[in-house]
C-alpha cells in the first residue's frame, strides 16, 4: 500500500479515482484554453471522423437532446470551430462542417 500526504492508505481504486480526477481537470483546462466547453470536444471529434453531418445525426451519435446540440453548435459556430451549409439535396436541412479553426484544434 502507498501512503499519501495525510498518511492514509491509498488503495489501487483510490489511486485510479485520483488519476481520473486529475485527467478530467487537466482536460477541462486544456479545452477551456482552446475556447471549448464541456461536450464540444466530442462533437469536434465526431466531425473529424464524419464531417458534414446533420444536426439531428450529431444529437443521435452523441446521445444528446437536439436543443442541447443547437446551443453547443451555436457557441462553436460563434467561436469559428464549425460552420453550417444547406444540404444540396434537401434545402430544409443544414449540414455541419469543420471550419479551419476546428481542424487546427485536432
Amino acid at each position: 500500500m502507498w501512503k499519501n500526504e495525510s498518511s492514509e492508505e491509498l488503495t489501487i481504486d483510490r489511486l485510479f479515482v485520483r488519476v481520473v480526477h486529475l485527467h478530467r481537470n487537466r482536460a477541462r483546462k486544456l479545452y477551456h484554453s482552446l475556447g471549448l466547453h464541456r461536450g464540444q470536444p466530442g462533437i469536434l471529434k465526431l466531425l473529424w471522423e464524419k464531417d458534414g453531418l446533420k444536426q439531428k445525426e450529431i444529437a443521435e451519435y452523441r446521445n444528446l437532446q437536439p436543443a442541447t446540440v443547437t446551443r453547443m453548435l451555436q457557441r462553436m459556430e460563434k467561436k469559428g470551430f464549425i460552420y453550417r451549409k444547406q444540404d444540396e439535396d434537401d434545402m430544409r436541412v443544414s449540414r455541419i462542417y469543420l471550419a479551419d479553426h476546428g481542424r487546427e484544434v485536432k
